[in-house]
């Protein structure tokens, strides 16, 4: 390092590869969510077409921000599953897929991040 503009301009470049590793950390741990949701849609017998599971998404919706859903919203079915109705019990799929990745998300998280620092 040369002088105090070098030292700017590696900062600046660590918190933009912070923000696009960022980016990239948090699409990884929702995968591992998404993934679980499916496999409990599958595993719960909710798959009568196909249409609810493929419904199952992830996106990323801002610089810091994933979100999961799904795009059915009428009839409302995946909420129906999820919370059950007066006539059908709850099947949380959804709900179970986030209680029971919490590890493997935060992993995913982490060692997407730690690949940055091996880098600085």
């Amino acid at each position: 390092m040369t002088d105090m503009r070098d030292l700017r301009r590696k900062i600046e470049r660590l918190q933009s590869d912070t923000d696009q590793q960022m980016g990239t950390a948090l699409k990884a741990g929702g995968l591992v969510i998404q993934n679980q949701w499916k496999r409990n849609i599958v595993d719960m017998g909710a798959v009568l077409t196909g249409t609810y599971l493929r419904s199952v998404s992830m996106e990323q919706t801002g610089p810091n921000e994933v979100t999961i859903g799904s795009d059915i919203i009428d009839p409302p079915y995946p909420e129906y599953v999820e919370f059950g109705t007066s006539r059908m019990e709850a099947r949380p799929a959804a709900r179970n897929a986030i209680d029971s990745t919490e590890a493997a998300v935060i992993e995913e998280v982490a060692n997407a991040m730690r690949e940055l620092f091996n880098h600085v």
